[in-house]
């Protein structure tokens, strides 16, 4: 990497910052928010889940904490084997997000024209954008998994649970598997915007347009497949989960680099 993609990307960063710091903060925290009330509920109202999850969780519950029984097994249950997708979830909603805004920025103040006129080769705008987005997603995650994590081991000290009876790889997962899950997902709707610039205008219901339901997908499948097939270890599915993001991201940075044309983005 070249000192002027560095300098680029720490222009890029200091951009993005200036421009939305209060929404790279707010969104993951507001994410995570909703996740400790998903938390909440599950503890204190079971009713509020879906028959499938209940099902899911009840499978947990006998398999690892059958000697616990009532509202704490069925919330254990729900953070070791549904919160870490959940945040996975969050957290490529967050880094798809930031892909769009991060290009849709240069794109409605015609940065791009300026860019190109500037002593830079694409290969080193291709860095650069490459490297910011992934930092703020980093960051985003940060916040995300910060925030999430604290309200749900407080909702457990809140209710008695002792931390170290805690399954280990609760917090394994938690904390290794959304990341590569987000990155993955930041290059996703990072490779389609700068692929298919049009993509991210075509809404596909509600407020979620097209590029960010293909770059969350990936999170939305481990969900449903946690959720279908509760019997699974929860250790093996996330170390699936985790090779796949990695892989996934190794490739798509390999396709980017090689189809990255920025005058796709000056013809939109």
């Amino acid at each position: 990497m070249t000192n002027s993609a560095w300098h680029l990307a720490g222009v890029l960063l200091w951009r993005q910052w200036r421009e939305q710091s209060r929404r790279l903060v707010w969104m993951p925290v507001g994410f995570a928010l909703v996740l400790g009330a998903i938390t909440v509920l599950a503890f204190s109202v079971p009713g509020v889940l879906t028959p499938l999850t209940r099902r899911a969780l009840d499978t947990a519950m006998t398999l690892y904490f059958h000697r616990i029984h009532g509202a704490v097994a069925l919330g254990l249950a729900f953070l070791v084997f549904q919160s870490p997708y959940f945040i996975a979830l969050f957290a490529s909603l967050t880094g798809s997000q930031i892909a769009q805004a991060s290009i849709g920025g240069e794109w409605v103040r015609g940065g791009f024209e300026l860019l190109l006129s500037a002593p830079y080769r694409p290969q080193v705008l291709y860095v650069a954008f490459l490297v910011s987005d992934l930092l703020l997603t980093i960051w985003g995650f940060v916040w995300l998994a910060a925030v999430s994590l604290g309200v749900s081991l407080g909702v457990l000290v809140a209710m008695g649970v002792h931390l170290v009876s805690l399954p280990r790889q609760y917090f394994v997962m938690a904390l290794v598997l959304p990341l590569p899950i987000a990155l993955f997902a930041n290059l996703i709707a990072l490779t389609l915007t700068f692929m298919f610039p049009k993509l991210a205008q075509i809404r596909a219901g509600g407020t979620a347009n097209v590029i960010q339901t293909l770059a969350i997908l990936p999170a939305v499948l481990l969900i449903f497949v946690v959720t279908l097939h509760p019997a699974i270890h929860p250790m093996r599915v996330a170390e699936y989960a985790i090779a796949a993001g990695i892989i996934g991201a190794l490739g798509l940075v390999t396709l980017l680099r090689r189809w990255f044309n920025v005058e796709t983005l000056l013809e939109t």
